[in-house]
């Protein structure tokens, strides 16, 4: 099922809560309120949430092309997130076009969350709430 507006602003403030836990979970914290990227570890990171049914994260190119690392908080069955570190190359390599129509689709490549899980380096557990 694809986005709307509404849809896609709730996803929207969403990721951005939650790469904010993410990041104080780290003992970082983001760059600023209107980013979910954060310096941790001494490397600028991108920090990507999703809720459990969702199939994939999406990163724009400009912030893949301006990080080290991509901190993948995907959220399991007890409501609970693994974190997994990523390397930009292996998601480069991984990435697909959006299929969405809006004009910011061309700029924002997505990967699957299964690969995520699969591949990804497992750096910590955040419990719910």
């Amino acid at each position: 099922m694809g986005q709307d507006r509404e849809s896609g602003r709730a996803a929207s403030d969403y990721g951005h809560a939650m790469a904010a836990k993410v990041a104080h979970f780290l003992g970082t914290e983001l760059l600023s309120k209107s980013s979910n990227e954060s310096v941790w570890a001494g490397k600028r990171i991108a920090i990507k949430c999703a809720h459990r049914n969702t199939p994939q994260i999406g990163l724009s190119l400009a912030m893949l092309g301006r990080v080290q690392n991509i901190v993948a908080a995907l959220e399991d069955k007890d409501s609970s997130y693994t974190l997994y570190q990523l390397d930009p190359r292996w998601y480069r390599a991984a990435m697909i076009p959006s299929r969405s129509n809006s004009p910011s689709a061309q700029r924002v490549m997505m990967v699957s969350c299964k690969e995520i899980r699969t591949v990804g380096q497992v750096i910590g557990r955040m419990p719910p709430g």
